[in-house]
């Protein structure tokens, strides 16, 4: 869990001239906040637990105007959702698989073990094929800059892919053809 006390020759030092009271106020809130933080997840910093409830996702650069000065703070952000822990665990039948240390610990957490047969690679050619298109048709071929442009230039690849390009597989029709979709249905492709 986080430190109880705060470093008071730290903060002096950080402090120089003057702004010894702005950063003893940045300090504390920087410490409720993390200490908040652990109470909704269950579980201090890089501590492992059952109880923990989420997961950090870093943190935002944030300033607070008082009237002590601009407090700048790194508010902890947490991932939403919860992940419990799964009940199968599928995986191939490599030796980092099939290794007892790692199957003893997927089935002292109670989750199930679950290992493909050997020569199932045909399992994955399909999506295998789909990631290949993916990245030589589209990532590839543009410089996408941000997450946001990255997910809309795939989401209208993927329209494209499913709406307009014709596959081999499906004798020169679309997915969106032979499945009975339009441009506004997602399709699995």
């Amino acid at each position: 869990m986080t430190e109880d006390r705060l470093p008071l020759a730290e903060l002096l030092a950080k402090a120089g001239e003057g702004d010894f009271l702005r950063v003893i106020a940045e300090s504390v809130m920087q410490l409720l906040m993390e200490a908040d933080v652990e109470g909704v997840i269950g579980a201090g910093r890089h501590e492992r637990t059952l109880e923990r409830a989420t997961y950090r996702n870093g943190y935002r650069d944030r300033s607070l105007d008082t009237r002590l000065g601009s407090l700048q703070l790194r508010i902890p952000k947490l991932r939403q959702g919860s992940f419990g822990k799964p009940g199968i665990f599928n995986t191939d039948q490599g030796s980092q698989f099939t290794s007892p240390r790692f199957t003893a610990v997927l089935t002292g957490a109670g989750v199930r073990v679950s290992m493909d047969g050997r020569g199932r690679w045909m399992d994955n050619v399909f999506i295998e094929r789909l990631w290949r298109s993916l990245k030589y048709e589209c990532i590839y071929l543009h410089a996408f800059e941000t997450g946001s442009e990255t997910r809309a230039g795939i989401a209208k690849w993927m329209t494209y892919y499913n709406v307009e390009r014709p596959h081999s597989t499906h004798g020169g029709k679309t997915p969106a053809d032979v499945h009975g979709g339009t441009g506004f249905i997602k399709l699995a492709a």
